[in-house]
């Protein structure tokens, strides 16, 4: 639910992105994710991000309440930049692939392509033939 939040306001209202936390504390429900995400919309942009770690983890337990809070730390303090919030959301080790999958997904729709730096894209996997079907209309 947080992650979907937070893409959804992203992509639908991308200069609202300062609100990320707010949009994702909306939705989610009381718990230990949700105080841990709590937690990290406190730290600022300034945090050491070993510290914002120490606080609120980095997927090493392979739960939400340590993965969650510090991939929308590093989507939301990184918004502008997709190579530093990936590159912030490894450089502690962690839970890497989920980490970098949850920043990536959010902060690649603010942007949008563009924002991902094009030797990047221009390594990437080849993507699925279903991606190049042709748009079938509605009859009416």
């Amino acid at each position: 639910m947080a992650v979907a939040a937070a893409a959804s306001l992203v992509a639908g209202r991308p200069s609202e992105a300062p609100e990320l936390f707010g949009a994702v504390l909306d939705v989610v429900p009381a718990g230990a994710t949700r105080a841990a995400i709590e937690k990290a919309s406190w730290l600022g942009p300034d945090v050491d991000v070993g510290e914002v770690v120490y606080l609120v983890g980095n997927g090493l337990r392979v739960l939400s309440k340590d993965t969650v809070p510090f991939a929308l730390w590093c989507a939301r303090h990184h918004m502008n930049d997709y190579a530093t919030a990936l590159w912030t959301a490894v450089s502690r080790f962690g839970d890497c692939d989920t980490l970098c999958a949850i920043v990536g997904s959010i902060v690649a729709l603010h942007p949008g392509e563009r924002g991902i730096p094009p030797e990047w894209r221009q390594r990437r996997e080849p993507l699925s033939p279903f991606l190049k079907l042709p748009t079938v209309q509605p009859s009416q």
